[in-house]
């Protein structure tokens, strides 16, 4: 019988422009602490039978974009702690779930702050008993990465990507206002629309990778570049160390996470 060895690493920049870092993530337990700090990384190697891991990029001003992804990650924190030894029949349903409450619990912090907008993206992936569930809301990307193929598992849940989906043209100066306006994100009032986060499942194969990434790093890396990138690198720490340095040398006006796991099939 084999048994899922997970190898993750995380960087986060702050980028050139901005004074603080609104990027926050989850790897498995381990999170940013200072959001003023320049560059922050993390690593583990785990078999556990329940990981999760996730990155939330932040929205709506410094302060309270800082705060809604630091709500998001902490929400899924308490979601493994809540699920660590038992048994999950579906495990989907308590993924939604996590969406549910995240979100609400942002709203009632954009209520206490008394603030007119705020909010997060978030990618998120659990692995349970061998199993990879993913889901997202906003234009944070999940990518897998296997047999030198580069594929996106996330849907972006922008104004940009819904005209495009329905073959609908939008004019040039129209196309550059909205490219970046959401459709979904964490923090969208219950009496106006619905929380719909993207969900898929996957069944891992042996040296699978898996990335999650803020658009700081996939605005000014196509896909092509990010794929060139993990085919070159020898293990994910150089890749995503490369990922990272490609970004900045484009002059990455963004936050910038790339969090990379790559899964092991192990006997016991």
């Amino acid at each position: 019988m084999s048994r899922i060895k997970v190898e993750s690493s995380v960087v986060s920049h702050r980028g050139w422009i901005r004074k603080t870092n609104q990027d926050y993530f989850l790897l498995n337990g381990a999170s940013i602490v200072e959001a003023d700090q320049e560059k922050y990384e993390a690593k583990t190697n785990t078999r556990e039978k329940f990981q999760v891991y996730g990155v939330f990029d932040g929205m709506g001003g410094t302060v309270c974009g800082e705060t809604a992804a630091i709500i998001g990650a902490q929400v899924a924190k308490c979601y493994k702690q809540r699920l660590l030894g038992r048994s999950i029949d579906n495990v989907e349903k308590y993924l939604k779930l996590y969406f549910k409450d995240a979100n609400e619990a942002i709203c009632h912090m954009i209520d206490e702050k008394k603030i007119e907008e705020s909010g997060s993206t978030a990618a998120v992936i659990w692995l349970y008993d061998g199993i990879v569930y993913g889901a997202n809301v906003g234009d944070t990307r999940i990518y897998l990465f296997r047999d030198n193929e580069l594929k996106q598992l996330s849907v972006d849940h922008t104004q940009q990507a819904l005209f495009s989906k329905m073959n609908l043209c939008m004019e040039a100066n129209e196309r550059h206002k909205s490219k970046h306006m959401l459709t979904q994100y964490l923090g969208i009032n219950g009496e106006e629309m619905v929380i719909e986060p993207h969900c898929f499942k996957i069944q891992p194969k042996h040296k699978d990778i898996l990335l999650i990434c803020s658009d700081g790093l996939y605005e000014k890396l196509s896909d092509e570049m990010i794929q060139e990138i993990l085919r070159s690198s020898t293990n994910i720490e150089k890749a995503q160390q490369a990922l990272l340095q490609q970004a900045l040398n484009l002059q990455s006006k963004d936050n910038i996470t790339a969090m990379l796991l790559q899964v092991y099939k192990t006997l016991f």
